[in-house]
């Protein structure tokens, strides 16, 4: 916001729309976010792998698993297929998960 010459003009920033209009959905997102990740490293872990090796196998960037897993990342639909698809397991499978079920 700026004020220049006895006139109020309001400059558009995202930050204020999103924290007065979207930032209730955030918290969704985020748990989703969050479930995806624990997802894929209780799978990965089921399968005794490190991330690193993880990640080279199903064909992503560690650092880029390593955000996923954290639920810092969203990732792609594409990528979530390449995984499900490394650990030999369908989109259905990995989301019949009670970690998608609140318990």
């Amino acid at each position: 916001m700026q004020i220049c010459k006895d006139i109020l003009i309001v400059t558009y920033s995202p930050l204020i729309y999103n924290h007065l209009f979207v930032l209730p959905y955030y918290k969704e997102i985020f748990m989703i976010q969050k479930q995806v990740g624990l997802r894929i490293r209780q799978i990965r872990k089921e399968n005794k792998l490190s991330q690193e090796k993880a990640a080279l196998n199903a064909g992503l960037d560690r650092t880029y698993w390593s955000s996923v897993e954290l639920g810092r990342r969203n990732i792609s639909i594409i990528n979530l297929e390449k995984i499900c698809m490394f650990f030999g397991i369908s989109l259905e499978e990995f989301f019949n998960s009670d970690i998608f079920k609140g318990k």
